[in-house]
This record gives structure tokens, sequence and C-alpha cells, in this order.
């Protein structure tokens, strides 16, 4: 498949305050990417883990 986005949603991971993204609703890290934003915006800074579920409602 040429863009892998068409076969379904993607959860955006990133760095929230150094990436652009990061400052858009709906791109941040752990939002299901352009389409549902995160109800909780907890990140860790850059080069720690972050652990997230993705989860159906």
């Amino acid at each position: 498949m040429e863009f892998p986005f068409l076969s379904g949603p993607e959860m955006q991971i990133l760095d929230n305050p150094n990436h652009g993204d990061g400052q858009i609703e709906k791109h941040r890290s752990g939002d299901n990417y352009d389409l549902i934003k995160s109800k909780f915006v907890s990140v860790l800074p850059a080069g720690e883990w972050n652990q997230g579920t993705p989860s159906r409602q």
C-alpha cells in the first residue's frame, strides 16, 4: 500500500513540546491522528519512555 494511513487509524507518537504537531489538538502524542484527541495529555520528556494503550469506545 502506498500510504499506510489509508489502512486504518494511527496513534500519534511524538515529542509534544518540541514538534509543531504537538501544538495542534488532535495531532499530539496519544491522539488518534486528526480524528480524536486523547482524554489526557501526559507525556514524559524526550528520551524517556511513555506508555499507551489504544482502545475503542
